[in-house]
This record gives C-alpha cells, sequence and structure tokens, in this order.
C-alpha cells in the first residue's frame, strides 16, 4: 500500500539522515585534530635537538626525556606557531634556555 511505501521511504531518510550526521560529527572532529597537529616548522632554521623519550641531556649528563624541539636562532627571529594551541609558557626554562611551550590539546 502507499502507506507502507511512506513508512518505508520515512525509515530510510532517517537512516540517512543518521549516516549523515555521523559523517559530518567525524569530520569535524578530523578537522579539529588537524587544526591541532603541528604541519609546519614554527621559525626558519634546523633542528638541533628533536622529540625523544630518552636522550643525553646536554647540561645534565643523563637521560632524560626532551619534549620539545630545539631551533637554533637570531634573536629576533620571527616565531609563528605551527598549529593551534594555546600558550602556556613563555620564557626562560633552567636547562632548556628561553622556551615558548603551547598546548595543543592532546593531553587528557
Amino acid at each position: 500500500t502507499m502507506r507502507e511505501d511512506l513508512a518505508g521511504l520515512n525509515r530510510r531518510a532517517q537512516l540517512l539522515l543518521a549516516s549523515f550526521d555521523q559523517a559530518v560529527d567525524t569530520m569535524a572532529a578530523t578537522n579539529d585534530l588537524l587544526r591541532r597537529t603541528p604541519s609546519m616548522m614554527p621559525t626558519a632554521g634546523f633542528i638541533s635537538s628533536g622529540f625523544s623519550m630518552a636522550r643525553m641531556h646536554p647540561v645534565h649528563n643523563t637521560m632524560l626525556p626532551h619534549l620539545g624541539i630545539d631551533i637554533p636562532a637570531p634573536r629576533g627571529t620571527t616565531i609563528a606557531a605551527p598549529a593551534d594551541g594555546r600558550v602556556v609558557d613563555v620564557g626562560l626554562q633552567t636547562g632548556y634556555g628561553k622556551i615558548i611551550t603551547i598546548d595543543h590539546g592532546d593531553e587528557p
């Protein structure tokens, strides 16, 4: 009957709508992750020391994690955030020198 056909079409439309909503949510989450994932160098130069869970610390002379990247640059060099985030620290840190710490929202 026509009523059954319409009910079937309505169920199908509801399933398609739910599937579309899920796709939109997935795209939004992926877009957010991509915006927070560093994808460029914060300044011109080379990485003199990269991320590492254990590297020989240049000051303490022992194996320690290195949770950032080191890029030597002249005074006054422009620095850009390599991804969306929140600046949580700027200044001098013992054993590291001048630092900029950006929280990209990846930690729980």
